[in-house]
């Protein structure tokens, strides 16, 4: 009863909360952009752009698989990878909202 109560709680006054739902549409917009872009590299991996993203994709990821069913999985695998901050941090560089110190 209390476990149920307690769910109802969270439901109606945590989960809907303005703060909580902000996080999760911009966590969307980053996490569909970073997928959007890894992706249409991999598959167009001779355009410049291509070639300087995917030179940010650590070694352990095997990105010249042949299908594109393997491309998509190594992106997702890439991405699901990432840590919260550094998925932010990726997604303000490649759309230029943060750039280096120069």
């Amino acid at each position: 009863a209390a476990y149920r109560a307690n769910s109802a709680v969270a439901q109606s006054e945590i989960y809907t909360a303005r703060a909580v739902i902000d996080v999760e549409l911009a966590g969307h917009r980053i996490f569909s952009e970073l997928i959007d872009k890894v992706m249409h590299s991999l598959l167009h991996p001779d355009d410049a752009y291509s070639r300087t993203l995917l030179s940010l994709v650590s070694s352990q990821y095997n990105l010249h698989e042949a299908s594109i069913y393997g491309k998509l999985q190594c992106t997702l695998d890439y991405i699901s990878g990432m840590t919260d901050p550094y998925a932010l941090d990726l997604y303000r560089r490649i759309t230029g909202m943060s750039l280096p110190a120069i």
